[in-house]
């Protein structure tokens, strides 16, 4: 999002309605029948009343007596919800909705739920590679320097500050990205062009490579409601086919990861990543590892002047056992550097 990619899922959601349900709607009016849901309205709408977003085209079905029947019960959920902004309220409501149907030994649902989030994962998948083919631009990125140079810091000398253990000062002897979204971005800040020599692992997979495939779910192990899970998968192995850690073994990306933080000292920085619950197995092992000796995150301005540093201190303590590490390990605001957006 930061380089202008429309790629939140406010924005994915609003695209869906609007290309895959409206856009045929608003020109002919009438039926709507598709792999997703029905509507039979059979009346037209006035060019200057276009329905742009889910909500409106639902409040305008209802004021002529017309219900939308949702064959993807999922998306009926997601679309409903307006305070949804983020993947992770996505992947946590996927994971809500996994555990209610487990409690209640409701396996059918299940089979169910995942039938339908695999549908959403796809449209995602299908969405993004279209965001990046027809809105990125390497060389617009490039040209702002500013930006460009954003990870150059990287390579640089250490701020003292940063540590709170002792360091070896001067410049790491290997940088390792690794990638929690689908797009290859990162690409951008390595390199002979950048400048920088580093290594990039896309733990979530990553598009236009079917050697590394999308994984999209639920990553909380250390979740009590996990151990639930478990026990009700058993001989039922399609209840846990959306959680993250179960997913990592389809690559050597993980093991990749592991030998990298077992190498030596390291330092994170953290880019963009809100630190949420969906990816708490690989956070937590990162963040307490013994070789960890200092996390930065870059933080975000609103356009009411607030900085997010709070929100994300809080969410990465969630991935903290140990709450001492904590507090040694994180720097603080002041000396944490603001996310660069890039502008057009």
């Amino acid at each position: 999002m930061a380089h202008g990619l429309k790629t939140s899922y406010k924005q994915f959601i609003d695209n869906f309605w609007a290309t895959k349900i409206l856009e045929d709607f608003n020109r002919y009016s009438g039926d709507v029948k598709n792999e997703f849901l029905t509507v039979n309205a059979n009346f037209r709408i006035p060019e200057s009343d276009f329905i742009s977003n889910y909500h409106s085209f639902k409040d305008k079905l209802e004021r002529n007596g017309v219900v939308i029947n949702f064959k993807n019960n999922f998306l009926k959920i997601i679309s409903e919800n307006l305070s949804y902004q983020n993947w992770i309220d996505i992947e946590e409501e996927y994971y809500e909705q996994l555990k209610i149907c487990a409690t209640n030994d409701e396996t059918k649902k299940i089979e169910k739920l995942n039938s339908d989030f695999k549908q959403i994962k796809d449209e995602l998948e299908k969405y993004l590679k279209q965001e990046y083919r027809t809105r990125f631009k390497p060389t617009d990125i490039q040209n702002k320097h500013s930006y460009y140079n954003l990870l150059r810091i990287i390579d640089s000398e250490f701020k003292e500050e940063d540590f709170t253990t002792e360091f070896a000062s001067g410049k790491p002897k290997n940088i390792l990205f690794v990638n929690f979204n689908y797009t290859p971005i990162e690409g951008l800040y390595y390199g002979p062009n950048a400048g920088i020599d580093a290594n990039s692992i896309h733990i979530h997979g990553e598009l236009f490579d079917d050697q590394n495939p999308i994984i999209f779910g639920y990553g909380d192990e250390i979740d009590d409601d996990y151990k639930m899970l478990e026990k009700t998968s058993i001989g039922q192995n399609f209840i846990l086919e959306n959680i993250k850690s179960v997913n990592y073994l389809q690559t050597n990306n993980y093991s990749r990861i592991l030998r990298f933080i077992n190498s030596d000292l390291y330092q994170i920085f953290i880019l963009g990543h809100s630190c949420g619950n969906s990816d708490r197995t690989l956070l937590n092992k990162l963040f307490e590892h013994e070789n960890c000796v200092s996390i930065k995150p870059y933080c975000y301005i609103d356009k009411d002047g607030k900085s997010d540093y709070i929100d994300k201190y809080i969410n990465i303590s969630r991935h903290f056992n140990d709450k001492h590490l904590l507090r040694e390990r994180v720097v603080n605001a002041s000396d944490c550097d603001l996310m660069p957006q890039f502008k057009t």
